[in-house]
């Protein structure tokens, strides 16, 4: 679930760009992160050495993917048990945005992880891991 005002902030506010293939075209065909907010809006409780190999190694991303519409049947959702992972200091996906994810398709279960930005795996790598060793054990 999108949140219906994330890709206006970011755009508005310069912190993504949305790439066309003519300049003409109407349906951009990828969005950019500006280097400049990585720092404030990824990594903002990432160690710094992170965020400087995340400037060489960040690409734009294929934007139809962040307009897709996943197509559910009812035979077979739920099959799979579904969590959710609450980043708490992330400035890119406010946490308010994801209680509207959660409450608009609740999983079995949802966690929180206060200390963590939009990037878990380098803001609070142990409680990430900790927690995803918790949740293959329920």
């Amino acid at each position: 679930m999108k949140h219906p005002n994330s890709e206006t902030r970011l755009v508005s506010n310069g912190v993504v760009s949305l790439n066309y293939a003519k300049e003409a075209a109407q349906q951009p065909i990828s969005a950019s992160f500006n280097i400049d907010h990585l720092r404030s809006y990824l990594y903002n409780e990432s160690p710094e050495k992170v965020v400087i190999l995340a400037k060489s190694l960040l690409t734009p991303a294929p934007y139809p993917v962040a307009e897709e519409v996943l197509k559910l049947t009812e035979d077979k959702y739920g099959r799979v048990r579904r969590f959710y992972i609450m980043t708490m200091k992330d400035n890119l996906f406010l946490p308010q945005h994801q209680e509207t994810t959660v409450t608009g398709n609740p999983p079995e279960r949802a966690f929180a992880l206060p200390p963590s930005d939009h990037s878990p795996f380098y803001s609070c790598p142990l409680q990430l891991c900790n927690l995803l060793i918790h949740i293959a054990t329920l």
